[in-house]
C-alpha cells in the first residue's frame, strides 16, 4: 500500500507540474502577443504620423510656391499696367487698335461707299415709315 501512496503522490506531483508548465508557457505566449500587439500598435502609429508629416511639408510647400508664383505674376502685372513711357495709361488701352483708320501717304479723303438703292424722298413720308420701312410691319 505504500507503494500505491507513493505511485499515487508522485502521479499528483507529476499532473501538478505538467499544469503549472502548461500555465507559465501560456502567460509567456500571451505576453509575447501582448508585447507584439503593443509594438504592431507603435509601429502603426509611427508610420501614420510619418504620412501626416509629408502631408504637411507638402502642403506647406505648395503654399509656399504659390505665395511666390502670385508675388511673380503681380510684379509682372505692375510691370505691364505702368510701363515707363506710359505711366498714365493702362496696358489694355495701349493694346487697342487706333479707332479711326488712318489715311495713307498721298490720300486727301478716306473711301466713300456708294449705294445702288435710290434715295428715300423725306417730304413725301414720316420719319418713322423711313426708319422702319424694311422691317415688314
Amino acid at each position: 500500500m505504500g507503494r500505491l501512496l507513493t505511485g499515487l503522490f508522485v502521479g499528483v506531483v507529476v499532473l501538478l507540474a505538467l499544469g503549472i508548465a502548461l500555465v507559465s508557457a501560456m502567460s509567456a505566449l500571451t505576453n509575447g502577443m501582448a508585447n507584439f500587439m503593443a509594438s504592431t500598435a507603435l509601429l502603426t502609429s509611427q508610420c501614420v504620423m510619418g504620412f501626416v508629416v509629408l502631408l504637411a511639408v507638402i502642403s506647406a510647400g505648395l503654399t509656399v510656391w504659390n505665395v511666390v508664383l502670385m508675388s511673380q505674376r503681380r510684379t509682372a502685372e505692375r510691370q505691364m499696367a505702368q510701363p515707363a513711357a506710359h505711366p498714365g495709361i493702362p496696358y489694355w488701352v495701349r493694346n487697342y487698335p487706333p479707332a479711326l483708320p488712318q489715311l495713307t501717304q498721298g490720300q486727301t479723303r478716306l473711301p466713300a461707299l456708294y449705294t445702288t438703292g435710290e434715295p428715300i424722298n423725306d417730304s413725301d413720308e414720316e420719319v418713322e415709315d423711313v426708319l422702319f420701312a424694311n422691317w415688314g410691319w
